[in-house]
């Protein structure tokens, strides 16, 4: 990543477990989600190097209105990409759903209210547990990550999920330029899930407020979450009509839950 600024590029990357190597998008997607925040907060134009959906390209356009009615200094900046790609046939098998998870309230009531729902709506269950490193635990603390890894694959291993755990070092680039609480946590994450594109057909994000509660200026949120979806994958802000109280009563039937 080069800046207009003078400022020094850097690289930034988001690494997967070789067995995931088919299943990583070769477009744009997942940066433009990453780098749109900070080149609004840098005031930049931001070029993409490579194709960007049409339908997620059109939403960067709202998120970038949304933004600066929640945070009046940023404005809206050029995008160019190298090219725009509309709707591509499915391809052959299931795609899966995905849902980040941390171990907390949310994601544990995200995962366990899906397996629940499951009877009714067969589609709405979690197929993967997606723990990201370099997020909530910085790369300089392995052993806090390798205790969170055990614990995520004793609940993945315990319902039959399949853990993808990844790493990246966005949060040790001029990224962290960014607020993480207030905007780039939501745009991060959503990066993480276009990365693995090919792999989902939807992909949750547990909500931490509930919808009456959900303020303006965060970075994860109910009007923001689902612009970040491409033609082929689906971002959803998932449980945001639950308070953290209802979350808290469900989880507690649930001795999976309690155990960690």
């Amino acid at each position: 990543v080069a800046y207009d600024d003078g400022g020094t590029a850097e690289s930034y990357w988001i690494e997967a477990p070789t067995g995931y190597a088919s299943q990583l998008s070769p477009n744009g997607d997942a940066w433009l989600a990453c780098l749109l925040p900070l080149a609004m907060t840098l005031g930049e134009e931001l070029r993409i190097d490579a194709p960007v959906d049409a339908s997620f390209l059109e939403g960067t356009r709202e998120l970038m209105r949304l933004w600066t009615a929640w945070f009046p200094p940023l404005r809206p900046v050029p995008i160019v990409t190298a090219s725009v790609l509309g709707p591509a046939p499915e391809p052959n098998g299931a795609r899966r759903v995905g849902a980040f998870f941390s171990g907390g309230v949310d994601s544990f009531f995200t995962l366990l209210r899906r397996e629940h729902e499951r009877e009714v709506n067969p589609y709405a269950a979690v197929d993967d547990l997606i723990l990201v490193w370099g997020f909530d635990v910085p790369l300089s603390d392995e052993p806090a990550f390798a205790r969170m890894r055990e614990s995520v694959a004793g609940v993945a291993g315990a319902l039959g999920k399949t853990l993808i755990d990844l790493a990246t070092n966005v949060r040790e680039t001029r990224f962290r330029q960014v607020p993480w609480a207030k905007l780039a946590h939501g745009p991060a994450l959503a990066a993480v899930a276009l990365a693995l594109e090919p792999r989902f057909r939807a992909v949750a994000l547990a909500s931490a407020r509930e919808y009456p509660y959900s303020s303006a200026g965060w970075g994860s949120h109910p009007v923001s979450d689902p612009l970040f979806s491409t033609h082929r994958m689906r971002v959803v802000h998932d449980g945001g009509t639950y308070n953290r109280v209802d979350k808290v009563c469900f989880i507690a039937q649930s001795e999976l839950a309690l155990r960690h």
